[in-house]
């Protein structure tokens, strides 16, 4: 059996109906920049280096995104398999396996209220399942925007409980999107 690799990017794509997008992320193929994913690079960084704790959720226990040169991976970086047939991956801005927190910053002109829940509840299913599980009880997607004078901040940030109903409709968002991917990529004869 095969087995596939998707991440909330690739499953995103496709519920929107972006299929084309979502099969080019599967092989690979990395879509183009535009100036507004840019911005969310180049804050994201920021943040990441300095381990700016914007919001006070994050506490000295909170670990970062961060690339380990020495390593050559990302911190932060976490896999984990959903059945034998899918793997799941995903890249948090922030986790914090000691509070149960997970964090993942937004840039951009929207409220953190209107941002997808999904893709934090799906971060919670993940962290649930990888190898040493992290038990996730607060996810926020805050919303963190850059002043005149280049100082990063956050005055918008929406906390959810994790609940068992919450996993389980990350798990059905899961399972649902990834299998019309897989019957697509592996039909069967």
């Amino acid at each position: 059996m095969n087995k596939m690799k998707v991440s909330w990017s690739i499953l995103s794509q496709w519920s929107k109906g972006n299929h084309d997008e979502a099969l080019l992320a599967i092989n690979g193929v990395q879509q183009e920049e535009n100036v507004y994913m840019q911005y969310g690079k180049k804050i994201h960084k920021a943040i990441s280096d300095k381990k700016m704790k914007l919001i006070p959720e994050i506490k000295d226990t909170a670990i970062f995104e961060n690339i380990i040169p020495e390593e050559s991976k990302w911190q932060n970086y976490f896999r984990a398999d959903i059945d034998d047939w899918l793997e799941m991956s995903m890249v948090a801005d922030v986790v914090d396996p000691i509070e149960g927190l997970v964090c993942d910053w937004k840039t951009g002109y929207q409220k953190s209220v209107e941002h997808n829940k999904l893709q934090i509840y799906i971060y919670a299913y993940i962290l649930k399942r990888i190898r040493q599980p992290i038990k996730i009880n607060t996810a926020m997607p805050p919303d963190v925007q850059e002043d005149h004078q280049g100082a990063i901040y956050c005055d918008d940030y929406t906390v959810y409980k994790i609940t068992d109903d919450k996993l389980e409709l990350a798990e059905n968002y899961i399972i649902t999107n990834a299998s019309e991917i897989y019957n697509i990529l592996y039909p069967t004869s």
